[in-house]
């Protein structure tokens, strides 16, 4: 990631005839937008930026020159017996082929995942009058019948009291979960709302589940006299690989939760791209979270043609310490996309490691590249100097043909010894935290820092500070470029060592 630095108001416009020649190599497969003779490309690794208070202490952008050898290969620190995992300030060695689109990808339609639970509206005559019944101590159950609260506020001016179920039964009652007053049987991931007599009931297999019902309630369009009913079952599970839920976020509301995310400009502004925190680029639909960078103008600014949005980030709201985390989502893999799943430690919610830098984990990043992501893990020192890990095999390639319109699982696994990186269930990639791969005074102890997590849905254009191989930033046909994230979930042991900070 870089910092952020606001795009000039320049226009940077493309000769007509660069287009056409590059379009005549393209259908030839010669020029290979900067590529080999075979059609495909180099694609580089960029440096990161944790924060907008750290800067690069190279300006060109290039490999320290005391780093390199003769033939320009990186050395492996003098002061350290590490592995030569070590890049400072710069772009390193990291080649992978990729092929260059030639057209426009198809990313899909944001229709494709509009796909409601099956409702059905039935008579009831709520919500005047009735009451919502929570599980008594229950501060889950309790958040959520805020939400169903306020709901009918808003559609039905009906302020309704949320009481405990160790109150005695009223017979006009909205229930929440399994309470005193209504028990049911349901597995983990399943989920359902009905009406039995007079009672609205809100049930699931777990707290995350029983909010998801009560928001697709609260995501439908209020009839009176009605509620809507419905059940169905979801991929929730309270556990993994030996790590128990503790926090997360379905995306099953209306809009984006401010209780769990904030929004940040994290990435930099291009003079072809502004940065933009409105719902037009990051919203919630129909139990997702939607990041697009868009065709965009701006008429007070010359050069805009495109829009990214704004991060959406947990560092006001949430940041942990060791477990595993996962999402689920849909990603583009066009020309000119960077989409990307990342952490920070500076600034993090609870007490800071007293060492010289900040750490950066790059869950993944694409890097305008059809078929494949990238992790990396960076240290970022209080004196400007930054340095990353380097390994060429420090990537993940799909062999799908239709990876545009596919979901998959995103996992980040950490512990005191290693982070790995996980595609669906599966590890590809592991850093091993005993190695020093900077060889710096101050070790490895950063890593034990807790750390809040980061969405983007960037673009590459013609005047970004990285670019990973020639002629891979964005077309206006290639937008919009859709981020799509189903959930994301946050596993922990009760190990005395890990750590949930929240706001």
């Amino acid at each position: 990631m870089y910092n952020i630095i606001k795009g000039e108001d320049t226009m940077y416009p493309k000769s007509k005839i660069a287009v056409l020649l590059l379009c005549i190599a393209l259908v030839f497969n010669i020029a290979g937008c900067g590529g080999d003779s075979d059609g495909t490309v180099s694609d580089k690794k960029p440096t990161s930026s944790a924060q907008s208070d750290i800067s690069d202490s190279s300006e060109d952008g290039n490999i320290s020159s005391d780093l390199l050898t003769d033939d320009g290969s990186n050395e492996e620190p003098s002061d350290t017996n590490s592995t030569p995992n070590y890049v400072t300030d710069s772009e390193d060695t990291y080649q992978t082929d990729r092929y260059i689109p030639t057209a426009s990808g198809d990313v899909g339609s944001l229709n494709e995942w509009d796909i409601e639970t099956d409702t059905k509206a039935v008579s009831w005559d709520g919500p005047s009058g009735y009451v919502i019944v929570v599980p008594k101590g229950n501060s889950a159950a309790y958040e959520t019948a805020l939400l169903l609260k306020d709901y009918y506020k808003r559609n039905a001016s009906a302020d309704l009291q949320i009481v405990n179920d160790d109150t005695p039964a009223k017979d006009k009652e909205i229930l929440i979960g399994n309470t005193a007053h209504y028990k049911y049987t349901a597995k983990e991931g399943e989920y359902f709302a009905k009406v039995s007599g007079n009672k609205l009931i809100f049930g699931g297999g777990h707290d995350v589940t029983v909010k998801k019902a009560v928001q697709i309630q609260t995501r439908l369009k209020y009839q009176k006299g009605k509620a809507y009913i419905y059940d169905g079952s979801s991929d929730f599970v309270k556990s993994k690989f030996g790590y128990t839920y503790v926090w997360g976020d379905e995306f099953e509301g209306t809009t984006i939760d401010g209780t769990l995310w904030s929004r940040t400009t994290s990435m930099s502004a291009t003079a072809e791209m502004a940065l933009d925190d409105s719902e037009q680029t990051a919203f919630l639909k129909n139990g997702y979270l939607n990041m697009l960078a868009i065709r965009y103008w701006d008429p007070k600014k010359a050069g805009i043609e495109y829009a990214a949005p704004w991060a959406v980030t947990t560092q006001e709201t949430m940041s942990y310490k060791y477990g595993y985390v996962e999402i689920r989502a849909k990603l583009p893999f066009v020309r000119g996309a960077w989409p990307s799943f990342w952490a920070l430690s500076s600034n993090a919610l609870g007490p800071k490691t007293a060492l010289d830098y900040n750490i950066e984990v790059d869950i993944f990043e694409n890097f305008a590249s059809l078929d494949t992501v990238s992790p990396n893990i960076h240290k970022w020192y209080d004196d400007g100097e930054h340095t990353q890990w380097a390994d060429e095999n420090e990537k993940y390639t799909f062999g799908s043909t239709d990876i545009n319109n596919e979901f998959h699982t995103y996992g980040f696994e950490w512990t005191p010894e290693k982070m790995t990186m996980y595609i669906d269930d599966k590890p590809y990639y592991t850093y091993d935290l005993s190695v020093n791969f900077d060889g710096g005074s101050s070790g490895m102890g950063g890593f034990d820092t807790q750390l809040y997590l980061l969405f983007n849905n960037h673009l590459f254009t013609a005047s970004s500070d990285y670019l990973p191989y020639d002629g891979c930033e964005i077309y206006p046909t290639d937008v919009p470029t859709e981020y799509v994230i189903d959930y994301v979930r946050l596993y922990q042991k009760k190990d005395g060592i890990s750590k949930l900070y929240t706001n």
